[in-house]
């Protein structure tokens, strides 16, 4: 419960109460001093807010904050106050400037932003000591009144407090005041503290939409202006809740691609309607509304121009996937009317009730508002995409010009729009997406299948990365790497066939990539245990292998492709062979095949391949061709020569090679993004 006391000076100078010593006098409930002072603001921000809002009801027209690591000083011109004026209104906990007749302010006219008389106790939740010196001028003629100054101590405060007793504040000179008009607090800070003062200035642009022309803050000598909200020059896109001057305002942020108007009027109850100004955004990427311990990521509420809820966007969230994206004011005086309804502020006036009905239908109203801007931001999005993906990706230009033809050039376009305009809050993922989507339409541009993009309609930019590395195999997706790497294996390996090295080339290179012997073929994977199984029954058979195991895993290898085992046999480019020599060998070979796979795996069919490769094919194998593959067929068993495999492994990458500076040019763009 609130209590308060009030004393008056007379002419002589001394108080009603008969004691000359105490022209000021404070009385406050201890618990209503810790909640709704000490234990109730926690920032610096919303401290000097506070006062800032009393100079505002004061009717100035200017506020000095200075600032340093001791003390903050607020100094305005306003109408300030006598001693009478100090007790009757400062020093009274709970004064209600509203319910006192006080609609408008006797100078300005202004509406004020005070109600409950409790902001300031929110000093004494960061001072030690609180100084007040003031002046009193008459609203209309401008002549002095009267002053007040007085020193009240935290400490001693809620001592008396404890005690039930009255406080007294230190009476101050009066005549030691050395400026002509306003008030003067000085905050004494109960700890040395670095508060930074851009903080404090941006906090205080974000909380005051009346600081302009007409009502002057500035910060350590800096003025506070609406520009400090800092989201301005951010946003993208801008949606106004009707016309007025915040939207116009808004309108000019440097960023601003496009804007539109929406409805401003709200349903409060039935037959009962509230109209809204202000402005609703979204930026390019979320981060940018991050600025060191400003998080501008929110709808602020305005009433009476002084912030009265500090983020509206968490209790108007909708299923929509850009919300990190968002930041908006709304202006609605009439959530601080109390012709409408009682006040819905509160205790520490940074956001409203959430039960009332007020707060209710603007909700209601927001939520209704962003299901709308949610849809048109799709569409902005892809629209703006190209032009600005390029001033931030130039190299994306390099590329679109590398496209010849019309239609796929605007195919290329689309995926930079849709990737452009994807919500994806890392600059780094949407750089990688850039990537991994050039690579993909590469892929589709030489396979003749463009029309796939237009399929893919993910919203996840992870999931779509994956589905694009998913539309190319490995070879299309990194062939710049791959034509460089087979060219120089096809080299090593047509060198050793020069050479007649073929046993010891071939067992190095073929193992290893057996896409030399058939394109579609990646990597092999050795099954150890499969191949000691299998060589174990090539040795039981006597097939002339038991007399060098090592000869045997040299020109012999046991692989496994794609499900597929392959047994591969090396001879010497100089052994001729018969048909009958293959077909016996290789007959063996199927049955020790078909048993360790059966083995392995009896419900499944054996799916095997017996591949030799020979200096030449055998002559009678030539001479009848057509005849003998009838009998290699059933058996798995293919024949190739050396220099049919070089000759077939160029042909199945010719159109690399050919493509190869192409290639190179691709590589660097994506390198650079």
């Amino acid at each position: 419960m609130v209590k308060s006391k009030v004393t008056r000076k007379t002419a002589d100078d001394t108080s009603v109460s008969g004691n000359p010593q105490h022209p000021y006098q404070l009385t406050v409930d201890l618990q209503v001093l810790r909640h709704l002072g000490i234990g109730l603001y926690s920032n610096v921000p919303a401290v000097v807010s506070e006062m800032v809002a009393n100079a505002y009801d004061a009717d100035a027209k200017k506020v000095t904050v200075t600032i340093d690591d001791k003390k903050i000083e607020i100094k305005d011109d306003g109408l300030g106050m006598d001693a009478s004026d100090a007790n009757d209104k400062f020093l009274t906990v709970g004064y209600d400037k509203r319910g006192s007749g006080e609609a408008i302010t006797p100078k300005l006219n202004r509406k004020p932003m005070g109600r409950k008389g409790i902001g300031k106790l929110s000093a004494f939740a960061i001072a030690s000591d609180v100084q007040i010196e003031s002046i009193k001028h008459h609203p209309k003629s401008d002549k002095e009144m009267g002053r007040s100054a007085f020193l009240m101590n935290v400490s001693d405060i809620e001592k008396r407090a404890k005690e039930k007793e009255p406080y007294y504040p230190k009476t101050l000179s009066e005549t030691n005041i050395d400026f002509s008009r306003g008030t003067r607090i000085v905050l004494t800070l109960k700890k040395k503290r670095s508060v930074n003062a851009d903080y404090i200035r941006v906090n205080l642009a974000r909380r005051f939409s009346v600081i302009g022309s007409q009502f002057h803050v500035s910060v350590n000598r800096k003025q506070v202006t609406p520009a400090e909200r800092q989201y301005r020059d951010k946003l993208q896109f801008v949606w106004g809740l009707g016309a007025g001057d915040s939207f116009d305002l808004a309108m000019k942020g440097k960023k601003v691609r496009k804007n539109a108007l929406l409805p401003n009027s709200v349903t409060v109850t039935s037959g009962i309607s509230e109209t809204v100004s202000g402005w609703i955004g979204t930026v390019h990427s979320p981060k940018e509304l991050k600025e060191g311990l400003i998080d501008n990521n929110g709808i602020v509420v305005m009433a009476r121009g002084k912030l009265v809820h500090e983020n509206l966007l968490p209790f108007a969230r909708t299923a929509k996937i850009f919300a990190e994206y968002i930041v908006g004011e709304i202006n609605a005086d009439w959530l601080d009317d109390e012709e409408i309804g009682e006040d819905m502020a509160t205790s520490g006036r940074q956001s409203l009730k959430e039960d009332d009905l007020r707060f209710i239908a603007l909700q209601g109203y927001v939520k209704d508002q962003l299901e709308q801007i949610a849809e048109r931001w799709t569409v902005w999005r892809r629209e703006v995409g190209v032009k600005e993906a390029v001033e931030r990706n130039p190299v994306l230009q390099d590329w679109l010009d590398e496209i010849v033809t019309e239609d796929n050039r605007k195919q290329a376009e689309k995926l930079i729009a849709t990737i452009e305009g994807m919500p994806i809050a890392d600059d780094d993922d949407r750089k990688t997406l850039f990537k991994h989507g050039i690579m993909a339409f590469e892929t589709l541009a030489l396979k003749g299948n463009l029309d796939r993009l237009s399929t893919v309609a993910v919203h996840d930019h992870r999931v779509l990365s994956a589905v694009f590395e998913s539309l190319g195999d490995l070879e299309a997706a990194h062939y710049s790497q791959i034509v460089k790497s087979r060219l120089g294996v096809l080299s090593t390996f047509e060198k050793g066939v020069d050479d007649a090295e073929h046993e010891k080339v071939l067992q190095k290179h073929i193992y290893k990539n057996p896409w030399l012997i058939d394109a579609s073929w990646e990597r092999a994977t050795q099954d150890i245990r499969m191949e000691k199984r299998f060589l174990t029954k090539l040795n039981a058979a006597r097939l002339g292998r038991s007399r060098d195991k090592e000869l045997a895993r040299y020109d012999i290898k046991f692989m496994s492709i794609s499900g597929k085992v392959l047994i591969v046999e090396l001879k010497k480019s100089d052994r001729l062979l018969t048909i009958r020599d293959v077909l016996d060998q290789g007959t063996k070979y199927s049955d020790l095949a078909e048993a360790v796979l059966v083995e392995q795996n009896p419900d499944e069919p054996p799916y095997y391949e017996i591949i030799f490769l020979l200096g030449k094919l055998p002559t009678d194998y030539v001479k009848a061709k057509s005849r003998y593959e009838g009998s290699l067929k059933p058996q798995h068993i293919r024949l190739m020569t050396y220099e049919q495999l070089i000759t077939h492994a160029r042909q199945s990458y010719g159109e690399y090679l050919q493509r190869q500076e192409k290639v190179e040019r691709i590589q660097n763009i994506v390198d650079k993004i």
